[in-house]
């Protein structure tokens, strides 16, 4: 039985130019999202806006706190899911890092990726008309922003948010997975199937 029987999902894919593949979710947890938002804004911004993302940005672990912890149950599970597919093997995963952001008008976040880690998301816990979505430039994409949305994508993939103008503010969730003593694994594995 999967930890996702009992979470009303819906999961879309779209295309993009790009050899990598994407996975979308779309979560309806308003609860979850509530004290996501919470947690963000009691954060406020703990870096000063010296990172990637020039907006307000919450310590990078927030896997412990509320709403956050719930996502965490979600992602896990499907990111070891889409390693399954993606490879075909279940290579172990575990969780870097998971922080929130927080954009006002003409906020922005500089093109960047995640490597070295393995699986990048982003969550979004509100919707907000007019505030722009998240560019995969390379791609030639600009993934429009819908509450609940989950994506999953190769954190080698560069990605950003472009300033622009909107009321209220942009909520989002980000976190890294990277592979977990791969080399051990592989030697458990495949050491005596290769010789």
């Amino acid at each position: 039985m999967s930890q996702l029987d009992n979470i009303p999902v819906t999961v879309n894919s779209f295309t993009m130019t790009s050899i990598m593949d994407h996975y979308e979710v779309v979560l309806d947890d308003h609860k979850m999202n509530e004290q996501i938002i919470q947690e963000i804004d009691k954060q406020g911004d703990k870096h000063d806006h010296k990172t990637n993302v020039k907006a307000d940005m919450t310590d990078w672990d927030m896997r412990k706190k509320p709403g956050f912890k719930n996502l965490l149950t979600i992602t896990d599970s499907i990111v070891k899911d889409i390693q399954h597919h993606h490879f075909g093997l279940k290579i172990p995963l575990y969780l870097k890092e998971i922080w929130g952001t927080k954009y006002k008008s003409n906020d922005e976040t500089i093109e960047h990726n995640h490597y070295p880690s393995s699986w990048s998301f982003v969550y979004y816990p509100n919707e907000v008309e007019g505030a722009p979505g998240l560019t995969f430039g390379e791609a030639g994409v600009e993934r429009t922003i819908k509450k609940g949305m989950l994506l999953f994508f190769h954190s080698m993939l560069k990605h950003s948010v472009r300033k622009q103008e909107f009321k209220g503010f942009r909520y989002c969730v980000a976190g890294n997975y990277e592979t977990k003593d791969i080399m051990n694994w592989v030697d458990k594995n495949f050491r005596n199937k290769i010789i």
